[in-house]
């Protein structure tokens, strides 16, 4: 299913994933700092190692499905 925004259309997975992306961020930075018990600066570093891999996506226009097959191809060549 795809949703018309300005003059790109996008998939419903991708749109469901920017609207809940920052409460997706704030449960990742709850668990690494709670559960996991990692330091403030710890958690720091990884938000950013987040934060910079979303910019990337967002620069090379990758959706939720690319990155999905992305992974999986990176998976498969690494498990040869």
């Amino acid at each position: 299913m795809f949703i018309r925004v300005g003059v790109r259309n996008y998939q419903l997975i991708d749109v469901i994933v920017y609207f809940f992306m920052k409460d997706i961020l704030e449960g990742f930075k709850r668990y690494i700092l709670l559960e996991r018990g990692f330091s403030e600066n710890t958690r720091d570093a990884y938000l950013r190692d987040v934060n910079q891999f979303l910019d990337f996506l967002e620069d090379e226009k990758l959706n939720v499905r690319e990155v999905e097959k992305l992974v999986k191809q990176f998976n498969e060549n690494n498990q040869n």
